[in-house]
């Protein structure tokens, strides 16, 4: 009880500090703090109290915690910006970190910036900025040191918390970017990072557009390729979850590699579909969303096939908790972490509601199981999707049943088609073309729903009233259903 009260107080008190953010706390709170503290530790000497007095200091010390992690963030950044001169136009030395984002002609990067140079002199910097060029031949990867002369601007809103998020405070629009020729950073993330470009190539060859940036998204995570047009569509049907790895589709790809397993031991399963979901995150590029959607994943997995649901809950509890302490900020202004979590929670608590009401579904090739994740995941993450988008897609649902058994299927051929590439170029067009086909399904059940009248609605952006209504009446909704630990029908990870 005292480690759940931990984490639970830890990220509320995370939430409640977006706030009141400060690079430091007023020495009064921290010695109201050590006074509950020394009151608490009085009383957990006393036999009758300990209980009580176990449950106030776990509080007392996530809230510590909470506290300082929050002022190390925001100091972190203030120093950062101390070193960031806005609209002036500069000579920066950095390294290029993570992968980069291409479209419409342009390379965009993120830089670690090591030293900044005026006219007078050169200083140290830290922070990360963005830069774009259209210099789209020089291709950089992590770990490479580059010259960079412009001018750094602030991140306009809305994308300004977004980037803050991940510790990107400035950006430069159309710079000269030039190797320095020196390198940093780990060699294996930089290894990965020109495998994720040669992947990204290699597919580039095998298919053609938009066919090609639709697996670009849903195995390396990369938007960049697509058209206006074909963005608004997927956005207009609900769908834009699956142009990049997620919790959600790696989930599915666990949910077929059960299918194909079904013979084997339920442990032996797990360990070969966790072995493969690893595997498949290193083959993509190891970038943190990767990694994150692939813890994600797994969790949604435990959450989907466990007998056990409350130490379920506390695995999401205690990555949240782990994620928030090594970022906060995430907690706050990144969508894709809060998306994430609702939709593992959504798997977590209605998929034992949802497998007893469509328990006359079929199992043939996990239709029942991509059903129950794909319907738990989105009565959790679609309402609060609209609150932050704006936009309610009506007929999302309808679109991700059609789509969600096809996501699988490109998961596994996909990286099949790739790798039969490598050995001959016409193997892996064979290999591609029922890739093609299931992609072309995608994307035509994409268009065709953003066709029909009234597919989405208006929604007004951050309207809290709505959202606490539903998610109100989904907590009473399942404390009326108390949802049964054990599935209703054993799974495939369940049958030996």
């Amino acid at each position: 009880m005292s480690l759940t009260s931990f984490a639970s107080s830890f990220i509320f008190t995370t939430f409640l500090l977006q706030w009141w953010l400060r690079p430091s706390y007023p020495p009064t709170l921290w010695l109201s703090i050590g006074c509950l503290g020394f009151i608490g530790c009085f009383g957990y000497l006393h036999h009758a109290w300990k209980r009580k007095t176990t449950l106030l200091l776990s509080c007392i010390l996530a809230i510590s915690l909470a506290l300082w992690n929050i002022a190390r963030t925001e100091q972190s950044i203030m120093t950062s910006l101390e070193h960031l001169p806005m609209g002036t136009k500069l000579q920066m030395e950095g390294m290029v970190t993570g992968l980069p984002e291409s479209r419409q002609g342009t390379i965009t990067y993120i830089i670690e910036l090591r030293t900044i140079a005026n006219e007078q002199k050169r200083l140290p910097a830290n922070g990360k900025i963005t830069v774009r060029t259209r210099d789209i031949r020089a291709r950089f990867v992590h770990g490479d040191m580059v010259n960079i002369d412009g001018n750094i601007e602030r991140i306009p809103h809305p994308y300004e918390k977004y980037l803050r998020a991940q510790s990107i405070l400035g950006s430069i629009s159309y710079a000269t970017i030039t190797r320095t020729g020196k390198r940093e950073g780990s060699i294996l993330i930089r290894a990965l990072a020109r495998w994720n470009n040669a992947v990204s190539a290699r597919i580039r060859d095998l298919f053609s557009e938009p066919e090609a940036s639709l697996l670009t998204g849903l195995l390396l995570g990369k938007r960049g390729g697509f058209s206006r047009e074909t963005l608004t569509a997927f956005q207009t049907a609900g769908l834009t979850h699956i142009l990049a790895i997620s919790g959600y589709n790696i989930t599915l790809l666990l949910i077929a590699i059960s299918i194909l397993l079904t013979r084997l031991p339920s442990i032996l399963r797990l360990i070969v579909a966790l072995t493969g979901v690893t595997l498949f995150t290193l083959f993509v590029g190891a970038s943190p969303s990767a990694v994150r959607a692939a813890v994600m994943g797994s969790i949604g997995l435990i959450a989907l096939h466990s007998r056990h649901l409350p130490e379920t809950r506390r695995i999401i509890l205690w990555t949240a908790c782990l994620m928030l302490l090594w970022n906060p900020m995430q907690l706050w202004w990144d969508a894709s972490f809060q998306l994430s979590f609702l939709a593992v929670i959504g798997i977590t608590e209605l998929q034992p509601i949802l497998k007893k009401i469509l328990q006359n579904i079929p199992e043939y090739f996990g239709i029942r199981e991509t059903l129950i994740v794909t319907l738990a995941a989105q009565c959790t993450a679609l309402p609060w999707a609209a609150a932050l988008f704006g936009n309610v897609p009506l007929l999302s649902p309808i679109a991700n049943i059609l789509v969600a058994p096809a996501i699988p299927f490109i998961m596994f051929m996909g990286p099949l088609a790739l790798i039969g590439g490598t050995v001959h170029d016409l193997l892996g067009r064979i290999l591609a073309f029922p890739c093609w086909i299931v992609l072309q399904w995608i994307i035509r059940v994409t268009e065709t729903i953003a066709l029909f009248p009234m597919v989405s609605i208006q929604f007004p952006q951050q309207t809290l009233l709505p959202l606490l209504v539903y998610y109100t009446a989904l907590l009473l909704f399942l404390q009326h259903k108390k949802a049964p630990t054990t599935p209703v029908h054993p799974t495939p990870w369940e049958e030996d």
